[in-house]
């Protein structure tokens, strides 16, 4: 009996596993036909379920809804199809103009696609990474300018790449090296030793190179905005966690023996249990920091204080009430640990970093981050020969307009660049420098014509490249095209009152006069300038009976206008209120000039005309013209719905 209950169970989870799969595969199969239902057709087009359910989910904030939301919904969605379809039956889809906004919008969405969601997310986990560490180095730095001439930049590449070698081959130390090599500022080498520090103090460059070097290893050439160098890494450690300390502090060299005592003096009064902040106030020299009981923020390495500050700071035990008096550089101190650098969970620690990070010039990602980015993915590769003979050809050519420029069929055919699969000639480059560089001169020809043209080709394949990358782009740029076209459609057949039928927005008038009406309205003319003199001229000129056109032509800064409104702005509300018909007001305030008004008369009630109610008529009329349209594409394309089949 025992024997046949393993082969009874065996069966048994055999027969409910493949009941599960049944059940599994049939729930897919129903879940499938229900999103495939059909629940509106345009035309020969085809709206499912599913077509409903993905555009209301990406355009709906709320996750929760129901068949009753999507049923309401559809046919606003339908109404959307219908303009899609009307809209590219009349040739919206390749208008030029659109296809340029189209355009602008994809590169700049693809711009963002790639700093968004690669390389500021990069960005973020490597200066996490790096966050834990912090590192000694020493460095050489020569000196060259972002802008200085080719010479300038060889002549120092070639003395740090000679500064490199003979660290390598043991012949100097960084020590020595640096005030051999390296630039001097106000007549100090500007390398040397670094103190300690960690991620985000130096620029991106330095703390790249750096980070990718071993202990004991020397870096490549390294060119930052400074100019060039080679770094030494010399000690790496987790990195030691930041104190917020407070200090009372005695200003004094290192030979000042009043300094020391004063010092002792105080170490005496915290020893025989007088609080800090009493010490503080009586002994302490540092201004800025007395009045908040010594307080100096947080300290640790790559902080703006000196080396041995922060050692000092560093090397106090927490735990102590204060310190005995510490000598820096600055003078003397007694510090006190206020607290530690802690984060309590993974979350709060990656928060503060993200929040330092932004602060940081590295995290407004840029254009040319995409660029490098598109470079690497695309192997980007320009032919040096290539590009040496096209020098050799510029600079043996007469001094002619690019435009009436032609290259020997041998040198259109060669190969300048090859990136993300595609290759161009020297040819291509010959068309670009058409296209962009006309009216120059052979001569004038410069490398920074190839820099342009390469930025020019990574800049042209951004949105192909960024679709390939990212699957969620064309979705969206195909997003921004539709409503692109929906508005136009809304616009010429909706909106725009001047594209409506004149002769069904005057019977519309004719049927709704009534609602058409002026109140009592005030008729008035108002002056107003911040230069008196220019006002008194204006004024008077009215009063001769000058046209308005011709007094706000004499003067530039002056406010000349007739109105005749129902309640005008307060300020000439309250001047017409105190003036007579045909008077001019005293003068007032008005946006912050001097002003008067002339009241004209006191309008009476009455209908308006067809032209001065035009606005208000088109307006009004609005939702009648779009209930027409969209009968009318109903009509036209043969819409059917079926709510009932959302279930």
């Amino acid at each position: 009996m025992n024997r046949i209950k393993p082969i009874i169970s065996s069966a048994l989870i055999s027969l409910i596993l493949l009941s599960s799969h049944s059940l599994f595969a049939q729930t897919s199969s129903a879940d499938s036909r229900r999103m495939n239902a059909v629940v509106a057709e345009i035309a020969d087009e085809t709206i499912t379920l599913g077509d409903l359910t993905r555009y209301y989910e990406r355009n709906n904030v709320e996750d929760d809804y129901s068949t009753d939301d999507l049923k309401e919904f559809l046919p606003f969605y339908v109404d959307y199809k219908l303009k899609l379809a009307y809209g590219r039956d009349q040739g919206l889809y390749t208008d030029p103009e659109l296809q340029q906004e189209f355009e602008n919008y994809s590169k700049q969405a693809a711009f963002s696609f790639w700093l968004e969601n690669e390389i500021k997310k990069e960005m973020t986990e490597e200066y996490i990474e790096r966050s834990s560490y912090e590192l000694k180095s020493s460095h050489v730095l020569i000196q060259v300018d972002p802008n200085s001439p080719p010479n300038r930049v060889n002549e120092a590449m070639q003395r740090i790449e000679e500064a490199r070698q003979k660290f390598i081959n043991g012949e100097m130390t960084m020590q020595e090296l640096n005030l051999e090599y390296s630039s001097r500022v106000q007549g100090r080498p500007a390398g040397g030793d670094l103190p300690w520090f960690s991620v985000g103090v130096t620029v991106k460059p330095f703390e790249d190179a750096l980070y990718n070097l071993e202990e004991g290893e020397l870096s490549e050439p390294v060119r930052t905005q400074f100019g060039f160098h080679i770094i030494y890494l010399e000690e790496r450690r987790e990195r030691t966690p930041q104190r917020n300390a407070s200090h009372i502090f005695f200003r004094g060299s290192r030979d000042d023996l009043s300094a020391e005592l004063l010092a002792d003096s105080a170490y005496a009064s915290l020893e025989q249990g007088r609080p800090w902040d009493e010490v503080v106030q009586q002994f302490s020299q540092d201004g800025s920091s007395a009045s908040s009981g010594g307080d100096v923020g947080w300290v640790g390495y790559g902080t703006q204080y000196s080396a041995d500050f922060i050692d000092a700071v560093l090397s106090v035990d927490p735990i102590a009430s204060f310190s005995q008096p510490v000598q820096t550089n600055y003078g003397y101190h007694i510090f006190r640990i206020d607290s530690v650098r802690s984060y309590g969970n993974d979350h709060q620690r990656r928060e503060e970093l993200m929040s330092q990070l932004k602060e940081l010039p590295r995290y407004r990602a840029s254009r040319e981050q995409v660029l490098e980015r598109l470079s690497d993915i695309g192997n980007f590769s320009a032919d040096s020969s290539a590009k040496s003979a096209l020098r050799t050809f510029f600079g043996q050519s007469d001094s002619l307009a690019i435009q009436n420029l032609d290259f020997p069929e041998d040198l259109a055919e060669r190969t300048l660049v090859t990136f993300d699969d595609q290759t161009y000639t020297t040819g291509d480059f010959r068309q670009w420098l058409s296209d962009t560089h006309a009216d120059r001169a052979t001569t004038e020809f410069s490398n920074l014509w190839f820099e342009m043209y390469e930025e020019y080709l990574l800049d042209s394949r951004v949105i192909p490249m960024t679709s390939e990358r990212f699957p969620e782009f064309e979705q969206e740029t195909d997003g921004f095209l539709n409503g692109l076209v929906v508005f136009e459609v809304s616009n010429d057949n909706i909106w725009n009152i001047e594209t409506a039928d004149s002769s069904a927005l005057e019977q519309y008038y004719e049927r709704n006069k009534s609602q058409y009406r002026f109140d009592e309205r005030y008729d008035y003319t108002l002056l107003a300038s911040r230069d008196d003199s220019v006002l008194t001229a204006a004024l008077e000129m009215t009063r001769q009976s000058v046209s308005l056109d011709s007094v706000s032509n004499t003067f530039n800064n002056l406010i000349a206008i007739r109105d005749s409104l129902e309640t005008p702005a307060e300020e000439i509300f309250s001047a017409l209120n105190a003036t007579e018909n045909g008077e001019t007001s005293d003068k007032f305030t008005y946006r912050n000039r001097d002003a008067y008004v002339i009241y004209h008369q006191l309008l009476e009630p009455r209908t308006m005309t067809f032209d001065e109610a035009f606005n208000r008529v088109g307006s009004d009329y609005q939702p009648i013209r779009e209930e027409n349209f969209m009968n009318d594409l109903r009509s036209e394309y043969r819409v059917r719905i079926y709510p009932e089949r959302i279930r």
